[in-house]
């Protein structure tokens, strides 16, 4: 039995590598000239392939009840078999899984090697424009035929590896519907400008639509000359570019002090990360405050230089304006009330989300094949029979954390064992 895949990523390579070891003859079509394009990208690099926390909470699809068929725990545990497999050696740092080496050069070698050896075969700088069924065969361009066709193609995301979408009009060729694609895990542009590009802060990061709070994460943000980037904003995207899409107020706060809780001034005292802080009958003294904003027995210490060891350098002058505190104020100066008001400002940093960056800049998108259409337990087609469908066409994504390439290689899986 003869088997196409169209897509050499991660999800092309997995499913060949499961349809070689079942005996098929499987050959892969791929656009550009090499395999793992996309993959090479996965975690800056170092690709982050797995998690250890599998709750369905991390995932994302228009339709729960299937997603909740796709990602349950026998096919996550076929996954954690499928890259043991490989004789990959993970490095696991707080849930998440690495290459050891910490390259996903690695995992893209591992995957195209095993393909290879197993007798699978690759047709570089193909590019496949028409797909027809004729009685029982698939007619790729009108020159290849098979018996069964697995559409791997991925999304619109990072156009530059060969994601275009083709694979979505493929699939409307076969009746297939297609959920609204954006991006998601995206950067997201501000209304509001500020001169901080390229600086990164450990924040928490809150998204509120309409007012309503929406979801917080607790990470890295990074300032870019067009709004805000980093992990905590790729996954707070899901929800705001949805938002947007409906002409939702969608909202952004930073918190550059998640660890200092707001309590009531009574002479306690709290420790944190950044040390300890008191709260007393006239403000805020202790560690925390005598190296931040209020060094209140330094008198010495003007109150831009009291900032140094609490915020980036270049981050400084910006909380200065935005306290309207004058920079050379003495901190013993600073009134109660100003430092309330500083408080507030390094918890409360806002933003007002405009816009997105473009679709093909995204690391992933949300949407794709409407996932009623495909059976969730083998990936194929419930139009157009030995049709089956792999990783980002499909309608279900996820946070960053290896969650994306989970589903890639889970759907894959079940596409391959399965044909």
């Amino acid at each position: 039995m003869k088997i196409i895949i169209i897509g050499s990523g991660a999800s092309g390579l997995a499913a060949g590598i499961s349809l070689l070891r079942c005996g098929y003859d499987v050959t892969i079509l791929e656009r550009n000239n090499i395999s793992g394009k996309k993959l090479l990208l996965t975690g800056a690099g170092r690709c982050n392939f797995f998690n250890s926390d599998q709750n369905i909470v991390h995932y994302h699809s228009s339709d729960k009840a299937i997603l909740a068929k796709i990602i349950t725990s026998d096919n996550i545990h076929l996954v954690e078999d499928f890259i043991t497999s490989l004789g990959i050696v993970p490095k696991v740092k707080d849930g998440y899984y690495y290459p050891f080496a910490n390259q996903t050069y690695n995992m893209k070698e591992l995957l195209e090697r095993t393909y290879l050896d197993l007798g699978g075969k690759i047709k570089y700088n193909y590019l496949v424009e028409k797909i027809e069924k004729k009685n029982s065969l698939f007619l790729v361009n009108d020159t290849i035929s098979c018996d069964k066709l697995i559409l791997a193609t991925g999304s619109k995301a990072y156009k530059m590896t060969g994601s275009d979408g083709i694979g979505y009009q493929l699939a409307k060729k076969f009746n297939h519907h297609i959920v609204k694609v954006l991006p998601s895990l995206t950067s997201l542009i501000t209304r509001e400008k500020i001169n901080l590009k390229g600086v990164r802060v450990d924040a928490k990061v809150t998204l509120y639509e309409d007012g309503v709070k929406v979801r917080e994460e607790l990470g890295q943000v990074q300032f870019t000359d067009y709004g805000l980037s980093g992990i905590c904003i790729f996954n707070l995207s899901y929800y705001a570019v949805k938002g947007l899409n409906k002409n939702k107020k969608e909202v952004i706060t930073i918190d550059l002090m998640p660890f200092m809780d707001k309590v009531s001034f009574k002479n306690k005292k709290v420790y944190d990360d950044f040390g300890e802080m008191e709260f007393t009958k006239y403000g805020l003294d202790g560690p925390i405050i005598k190296s931040a904003s209020c060094r209140m027995k330094d008198t010495s210490k003007n109150f831009e230089n009291a900032l140094d060891d609490l915020l980036p350098r270049k981050l400084i002058p910006i909380i200065i304006e935005l306290s309207e505190i004058p920079k050379h104020m003495k901190v013993n100066q600073i009134s109660k009330q100003q430092r309330l008001n500083l408080v507030h400002l390094l918890k409360n940093i806002t933003f007002t989300v405009r816009r997105y960056r473009p679709i093909e800049e995204a690391i992933i998108t949300s949407g794709g094949i409407k996932v009623s259409e495909i059976n969730a337990s083998t990936m194929e087609s419930k139009i157009i029979k030995n049709l089956f469908f792999a990783g980002e066409i499909i309608d279900v994504d996820a946070y960053t954390g290896g969650f994306n390439l989970q589903i890639a290689y889970s759907t894959a899986y079940l596409a391959g064992i399965n044909c």
